[in-house]
């Protein structure tokens, strides 16, 4: 992405990036997280501006922790009223009769009018760029690369752990929500012609691979070695529940791929490094599973490639390394014989994978509230400043509902990751987000 300004989130720059690979241009990405932003870019692919606003959690929690007697609502409460209302086909009142009922239209009302008007900006200005500069047939065909497509109708993609919420309160009638309010033309503010609205699903993480190809070598200067780790970089995997991307390969001394290391970012923001029998495991499993099924767009020619792309890597690193596929007929053996053929039984992949023991870890307290935990002592760029200034140090990490406990015992300067080792004896690899969050936490759970 071009034209840019200095200081602009990494996210939302990946997001455009590849809202550009799957929509074309111009695009509208609205991200609904922490802090909920609006991305834009022009016909040609580069940066329009945005905006960032409080997201729904952050305002939720922004009216507990500043008033007295507020309630804090999360989002499983947001969630229930908003399949309440639609089941019912019976919207939140303007003025409500109740105080949580208050707060979730308050909120809802907000984001809903400010986004809707949003929207009908962005069609106006993609309008008056084809007005002006009418794009050709060709620019607007299927088989067009979908970065070089131009996009008629406006197109505006929704993203985040918010998105959802976001496209039941742009859908029609706000998706029975809150009340529509009527225009003077007889529109509403859900009146959206000519206009394409998508749900994708963590986004930003599959720029990973877009972006960490862009920045390659071309193939023809490499060796067949390295032709093979640039083409492992982005693929998906499938670990569990879990979808990821492969965002990094670690070269071994040996210059053999048998003994490289590969990066895994998943979905969620978690990582891990693994080997290449592990990585052989995810990617076959991708290609069995696909995205995940809450994908609206799952089975689209893009998801499919990533399949196929999948299923090469497997072939193409059995054949490098032939004992993963002995490894995997095994794999596939124990799960047949368990009645489990794919990675949809957490339970049936923790007997599968007895190394994995999550239960065995140091349970933490249950969780307390985080009002008025400020943490001087750690931050992203004090861990970037002195990374092993924090080596020994504690953090806490929930595992479904459980906490657990480990240490931080050592740290790569190559890789700029930290080793942290449970009490159990598991080990895991933190970024600095990780640290950062997983630190954070400890203090806010100390162990009795």
């Amino acid at each position: 992405v071009t034209g840019q300004y200095d200081g602009v989130g990494v996210d939302r720059c990946a997001n455009l990036r590849a809202a550009q690979r799957y929509y074309g241009n111009p695009a509208l990405v609205i991200d609904g997280g922490t802090a909920m932003t609006w991305t834009g870019t022009n016909s040609d692919g580069s940066f329009r501006g945005g905006g960032i606003a409080p997201g729904i959690g952050m305002k939720m929690r922004a009216m507990n922790e500043s008033t007295g007697k507020l309630p804090y609502i999360d989002q499983d409460n947001v969630k229930a009223v908003f399949k309440k209302c639609f089941e019912e086909k019976k919207p939140l009142e303007t003025y409500a009769k109740n105080t949580q009922d208050a707060m979730v239209v308050g909120v809802c009302r907000e984001i809903a009018l400010n986004l809707g008007s949003l929207v009908k900006e962005f069609q106006r200005y993609t309008k008056e760029l084809f007005e002006s500069n009418p794009p050709s047939a060709r620019d607007l065909e299927d088989e067009t690369p979908h970065n070089l497509r131009k996009n008629k109708p406006t197109r505006v993609v929704l993203t985040g752990g918010d998105g959802w919420l976001i496209e039941e309160l742009l859908g029609e009638h706000h998706s029975y929500v809150i009340e529509e309010e009527q225009n003077s033309n007889g529109s509403t503010n859900t009146t959206h012609e000519d206009v394409i609205i998508s749900q994708h699903k963590n986004l930003a993480s599959h720029a990973i691979g877009i972006l960490l190809k862009d920045t390659q070598l071309p193939k023809n200067a490499m060796t067949p070695v390295e032709q093979i780790r640039h083409d492992l970089l982005g693929l998906r995997v499938c670990k569990d529940i879990r979808r990821g991307t492969v965002c990094e390969v670690k070269r071994s001394e040996a210059k053999s791929i048998a003994a490289d290391k590969f990066r895994i970012k998943y979905d969620d923001g978690l990582g891990e490094t693994v080997g290449p029998e592990d990585l052989c495991e995810y990617l076959s499993d991708f290609a069995k599973n696909g995205e995940d099924p809450s994908f609206p767009d799952r089975d689209c020619a893009e998801r499919k490639l990533h399949i196929e792309n999948a299923k090469k890597a497997v072939e193409t690193l059995e054949n490098k390394v032939p004992q993963l596929k002995e490894k995997l007929l095994e794999l596939q053996k124990k799960r047949a014989s368990q009645g489990n053929q794919g990675p949809s039984s957490k339970k049936a992949r923790a007997a599968a994978e007895p190394t994995v023991r999550r239960e065995k870890k140091k349970k933490g307290p249950p969780e307390k509230s985080k009002k008025n935990n400020p943490f001087p002592d750690v931050s992203v760029e004090l861990l970037e400043a002195n990374p092993k200034k924090f080596l020994s140090e504690r953090v806490a990490k929930h595992f479904d509902e459980d906490l657990y406990y480990g240490s931080v015992v050592s740290y790569d300067d190559n890789s700029k990751y930290w080793r942290v080792r449970y009490d159990d004896g598991d080990n895991e690899e933190y970024d600095v987000h990780d640290m950062d969050a997983y630190m954070k936490e400890y203090r806010l759970h100390p162990e009795s």
